[in-house]
This record gives C-alpha cells, sequence and structure tokens, in this order.
C-alpha cells in the first residue's frame, strides 16, 4: 500500500511565470512561507524537476525539457499546497 499526500489546494498564493514559457520557470511564494518544495511532472506523471525553496524566489532553467504541457506541486512536507500546469514552448 502506498501512502499519498494530503491535499489543501490554494493554502498559499504561489505566482508560476511565464506561462507558456521557454528556457526558465520562475515561482514566487509569500516571504512567510517556509520549508516549501516545488516538484514538476511531465504529462505521463514522471518527476522532472524537484527544488527546494531558499527563500521566497525561485528561478529553475528547463532548457532539458521537452516542449509540452507540465504539472507543477508545491509541497509543505506531505501537504499539497499549490498545484497547477505549465506549458513549455
Amino acid at each position: 500500500i502506498t501512502s499519498y499526500p494530503k491535499i489543501n489546494f490554494n493554502l498559499i498564493d504561489a505566482l508560476v511565470y511565464p506561462n507558456p514559457g521557454t528556457s526558465d520557470l520562475n515561482v514566487l511564494i509569500p516571504e512567510n512561507v517556509k520549508l516549501t518544495t516545488f516538484e514538476l511532472y511531465n504529462s505521463l506523471g514522471v518527476l522532472c524537476k524537484v527544488e527546494q525553496f531558499d527563500n521566497d524566489h525561485l528561478n529553475l532553467n528547463t532548457n532539458d525539457l521537452k516542449s509540452g504541457l507540465y504539472f507543477y506541486r508545491l509541497r509543505q512536507g506531505n501537504v499539497i499546497v499549490f498545484q497547477g500546469k505549465w506549458v513549455k514552448e
């Protein structure tokens, strides 16, 4: 049996831009939010990128990703606090 994360969508407001994007993906979260991880999955559900926030801004180089639809999650521990879609051109 696999355990699934608890989902509490929109516990935080995040800004993921540009969308659609090409070579960089930026994620902005509120300053007071701590211990947040960004996860990016391709359309098959394969984890492509995972980064821990050091501050309120994260910049990911996406040159190694193919064009297409991606799904992202912001996680605090085992709780998903924000999620959405991102398109790589």
